[in-house]
């Protein structure tokens, strides 16, 4: 019952989703894709990482907002079990531009699904 739940849950978030606006802009870097406007897709993260300890962190994955504590990202994205070396932006729209829409946040803890090996062929 939990899981038919859960699963009526998320059908009903998915059958929720607005249409993107403006669908016909181009974008280069995605075949097909285009420019979202600013805080269309709320729920999108921007997992960064400071790979010299320095206090300079780069975008190096995607994740969605799974709860107030929680992100989703991509095991392979995990390129550390520190979480001191990562950080999570919210309200991001372009990551070569700081807007003072973003919020950085720390991550206190990192957690891989224990089936993931770490081999992208084989995951």
């Amino acid at each position: 019952v939990l899981y038919l739940l859960c699963l009526t849950i998320v059908t009903a978030c998915l059958i929720c989703a607005e249409t993107p606006f403006n669908h016909d802009v181009h974008n280069e870097r995605v075949i097909g894709g285009y420019d979202a406007v600013p805080n269309q897709w709320k729920w999108q993260v921007s997992l960064q990482f400071d790979s010299y300890s320095d206090g300079l962190f780069y975008h190096i994955c995607g994740g969605t907002i799974i709860d107030s504590f929680h992100i989703l990202t991509a095991a392979h994205c995990i390129l550390s079990m520190d979480a001191h070396l990562y950080r999570a932006v919210v309200g991001e729209h372009n990551l070569y531009e700081y807007d003072g829409s973003e919020e950085f946040l720390p991550v206190e803890r990192i957690v891989v699904h224990p089936g993931w090996n770490g081999d992208l062929a084989k995951g």
